[in-house]
């Protein structure tokens, strides 16, 4: 209920127009008849011209959601903020059921019977989740929905980590379709849920040969279910860009970096993916930083899009990070199998933070895409931080880290809802005017309902 009246902005008008708000519902029109061209005038700056039709980067899972309706004719309803709402409740639920998973039969040390509570606390109210909930609109969406995939995909797959167990037999499936699904909604989880998948089935396949194992079958059927995907994921490529390889695609086709100059202008001399973007976007993101040396300059040269507002990570994600700390030090000495396990999915889905950090776009959006691997290694500190006694400082140091966190994700969601494009501009005013009043009452607003975003004037604290 609090996500839904954040998301709608306390109207729970859950079928409001958002913006792009149609781009999933035409792609589905089209994907009916095998067409993957997309309406220009639906999708605008952020279509691709190939061989003069448009089509759309965005992955098509969203639109096969929607197909159902298209083909009852309903397709002239934004059902954006359902999916939104849809996907975090999964992202919600896996989580909270990995925890679940992982505390069953484990030592509960004197003292510390809060922490469960204060990892659920924090799984519910504070990260990337939150802030996201600022706007339903078209780049939010798929982002919600590779999150919860990667969430569905790390309780599968350590469900039975405290077990010492690899997953095995139907689960192996399920995790295909669901690293299936991942590729058709956002690329870099998918191949980074795929990679965890090849080393799943490797040691599946060495276990089937073994005496009285058994189990190829399911193994067989979930490499099945990953070649389908994959070559699902081609022919949308060959489709779309002409080469069914061409998972990353042509920027230097897209409508907005044609049309502007400095963004053509990286594209061309950087590229769209470049290694040395990665130890500069990794500061970015974690400490949320001006730019400062020896990255004075870096910013123009190699990037075409830094959207606001700035976080930093520590501050909005202080507990899972630090359980994701303690998760790296436990698999190191842990039991072999469990390292692999372990080990193997948390470097697997770091591949999308490597991709995200490589690409030149510094959008607020993208942390979400580090819930994966942080989720995973956080949620096996979890698990590894039963039986351990902690100081009453420390214990009370998490409860702050927790109500840091908290605070610091909804703050970021006001600062989202104030700058973010696909907030209507009379809720972004209001937003900005309610904020005024809150934390600078004798300041002036300058801002008119039109302007984009809404101006606070200089008395008030730089972080609004």
């Amino acid at each position: 209920m609090i996500a839904t009246s954040l998301l709608t902005n306390f109207d729970f008008r859950m079928f409001a127009p958002e913006r792009f708000g149609q781009v999933f519902n035409d792609m589905a029109e089209h994907l009916v008849h095998f067409d993957w061209t997309i309406d220009p005038g639906i999708i605008q700056y952020e279509g691709f011209v190939i061989n003069g039709h448009v089509t759309s980067y965005f992955g098509i899972f969203p639109a096969l959601l929607r197909m159902p309706f298209v083909l009852m004719g309903q397709g002239d309803r934004y059902y954006s903020r359902v999916s939104c709402i849809a996907a975090l409740a999964l992202f919600v639920y896996c989580n909270l059921r990995l925890a679940a998973r992982l505390a069953e039969g484990r030592p509960v040390a004197a003292g510390r019977p809060s922490l469960p509570t204060l990892w659920k606390v924090t799984l519910v109210a504070s990260g990337a989740q939150i802030y996201a909930l600022a706007s339903a609109w078209v780049y939010n969406e798929p982002e919600f929905w590779a999150a919860a995939l990667a969430a569905a995909f790390n309780l599968l797959a350590l469900k039975n980590y405290a077990a010492q167990q690899w997953p095995e037999g139907r689960t192996l499936v399920a995790l295909a379709i669901v690293a299936g699904l991942a590729l058709l909604t956002r690329t870099p989880e998918g191949i980074s849920l795929l990679a965890a998948m090849a080393l799943f089935l490797f040691v599946a396949a060495r276990k089937s040969y073994a005496p009285g194992m058994g189990g190829f079958r399911w193994a067989a059927m979930a490499a099945t279910v990953c070649a389908v995907s994959v070559a699902m994921a081609a022919i949308v490529n060959a489709g779309r860009w002409g080469n069914p390889l061409a998972f990353s695609p042509p920027m230097e086709k897209q409508i907005a970096v044609a049309t502007d100059p400095h963004r053509r202008e990286v594209i061309s001399k950087v590229g769209p993916i470049q290694a040395s973007r990665v130890p500069f976007a990794a500061l970015y993101y974690l400490t949320g930083l001006p730019v400062q040396a020896p990255f004075v300059g870096f910013e123009r040269e190699h990037y075409d899009v830094i959207e606001g507002p700035r976080i930093p990570m520590l501050l909005a994600c202080p507990v899972p990070l630090l359980l994701a700390f303690w998760g790296l030090l436990a698999i190191a000495p842990g039991w072999p199998q469990q390292r692999l396990l372990a080990g193997g999915l948390v470097a697997a889905q770091s591949l999308t933070i490597a991709a995200v950090f490589a690409v030149p776009w510094l959008t607020l959006r993208y942390t979400i895409d580090f819930s994966g691997a942080i989720g995973a290694l956080a949620a096996i500190g979890f698990h590894e931080s039963f039986g351990k006694p902690l100081p009453r400082s420390w214990r009370a140091a998490l409860v702050l880290l927790t109500v840091l966190g908290i605070g610091t994700s909804l703050a970021t969601l006001v600062r989202y809802k104030i700058s973010n494009d696909g907030v209507p501009a009379n809720v972004r005013l209001a937003v900005s005017e309610r904020v005024r009043t809150w934390v600078c009452p004798n300041s002036t607003p300058t801002g008119t309902e039109a302007s984009n975003p809404p101006v606070i004037t200089p008395s008030c604290p730089p972080m609004w």
